[in-house]
């Protein structure tokens, strides 16, 4: 082999090295922030997965992301009348069918179906807000968007992305 022709062969294996490298700490780069996403909470819980909604004395706590037959939590704090000593929250029956509720705190005076929610009434003591806490378990796959609603003190609406 002459002089030219191992020049242009070490020339031919330094550029494949050197793309080799540029691939290989590409590679590292994504594979740091797909482990920081996931510190961070975008694949379950973290920072990035809790999510809270304040609005007309209403506040929602819940996670933004979920994973598929994994207990999660709702959090509801919501307004009451100060004259009544009961409070009444409904969920919309297409989130309620998309969750197990597995256990509502403090428990509820009565629980109604309606064709297009679910309705439940709390007892309050005349306080005025009361703190709900539901303990579900996502059945579905996909975005399930929530809304929850109380008379008298509008509506909320929330989205969830349920990962398998």
């Amino acid at each position: 082999m002459n002089d030219s022709a191992q020049r242009e062969s070490s020339l031919r294996v330094a550029d494949f090295q050197r793309r080799e490298w540029t691939v290989q700490r590409y590679a590292w780069l994504v594979m740091w922030a797909i482990l920081g996403a996931g510190i961070a909470g975008l694949f379950g819980r973290g920072p990035l997965a809790r999510a809270r909604i304040e609005t007309s004395g209403w506040r929602v706590e819940y996670e933004r992301f979920a994973r598929n037959n994994t207990q999660t939590s709702l959090a509801i704090t919501l307004p009451t009348a100060q004259s009544g000593d009961t409070a009444t929250l409904w969920v919309d029956r297409v989130y309620a069918e998309a969750m197990d509720i597995r256990r509502v705190t403090p428990e509820p005076l009565t629980v109604s179906v309606r064709p297009d929610r679910l309705v439940y009434r709390f007892l309050t003591g005349g306080a005025g807000s009361v703190r709900l806490v539901f303990d579900l378990e996502p059945q579905e796959i996909g975005r399930m968007n929530g809304l929850l609603g109380s008379s008298g003190s509008g509506t909320v609406t929330f989205s969830q992305l349920i990962y398998p």
